[in-house]
C-alpha cells in the first residue's frame, strides 16, 4: 500500500512539472506553460485629489502617478496657496493654458505660456497642462473646489504623446 501510494505520489509530481519519469522539469515554456510578456507601458493616468493646503504650504503633485510629494525635483506642478488663492506652478519646464470652463477632449499643440508666478485656479475652470520630453506629456486638469485650505481636481493625463483625453 505504501508503495503504490509513493508511486502516485511520483507521477502527480511529474506530470506537474511537465517532465517524463525519467527527465528533469522542463526549462522553457510547454504549450500548458505560455511564456510570460511584458506588460505595457500604460499611455494615461486619470484620476480625483484633495489637497489639504495652510496659508503658504506647497504640495508638489506628479501628473504620471497620481500621487502627491514635495521636493524640487517631485511632479511636474505644485499648489500653493499665498493667502487663501491657489495658484499653480510648474517645477521644471511645464506650460499652462486656462481653457476656461470647458474640459477640450483634445489639447491644442500651441496656446500654453509659462507662469514664472503660477497661474491662480478657481472651482469650474478647466487648465492644460504640456510638459515638454520625449514623447510630450499633456493634462487636464478640472478644479472642482478651491476654498479655505482645499482644492480638489480631476485630472487626466496621456502619458504617450497623445492629445486627446
Amino acid at each position: 500500500m505504501r508503495t503504490n501510494l509513493l508511486a502516485v505520489t511520483l507521477v502527480c509530481l511529474t506530470f506537474s512539472l511537465g517532465c517524463k519519469a525519467d527527465q528533469s522539469p522542463a526549462s522553457s515554456p510547454t504549450p500548458t506553460q505560455p511564456a510570460a510578456t511584458a506588460s505595457p507601458a500604460p499611455t494615461s493616468k486619470s484620476g480625483s485629489t484633495l489637497a489639504n493646503l495652510t496659508d503658504g504650504r506647497t504640495l508638489n503633485f506628479d501628473l504620471a502617478t497620481g500621487n502627491w510629494g514635495s521636493g524640487d525635483s517631485f511632479g511636474q506642478i505644485y499648489f500653493i496657496n499665498p493667502n487663501n488663492h491657489y495658484m499653480l506652478n510648474a517645477v521644471k519646464d511645464a506650460t499652462f493654458l486656462d481653457a476656461g470652463t470647458t474640459a477640450p477632449s483634445e489639447a491644442p499643440e500651441t496656446g500654453y505660456s509659462a507662469s514664472p508666478g503660477g497661474m491662480e485656479v478657481f472651482p469650474g475652470r478647466t487648465y492644460l497642462v504640456k510638459i515638454p520630453g520625449n514623447p510630450t506629456i499633456y493634462s487636464r486638469i478640472s478644479v472642482s473646489m478651491a476654498q479655505s485650505n482645499l482644492v480638489k481636481f480631476d485630472f487626466n493625463t496621456r502619458l504617450d504623446g497623445k492629445k486627446n483625453f
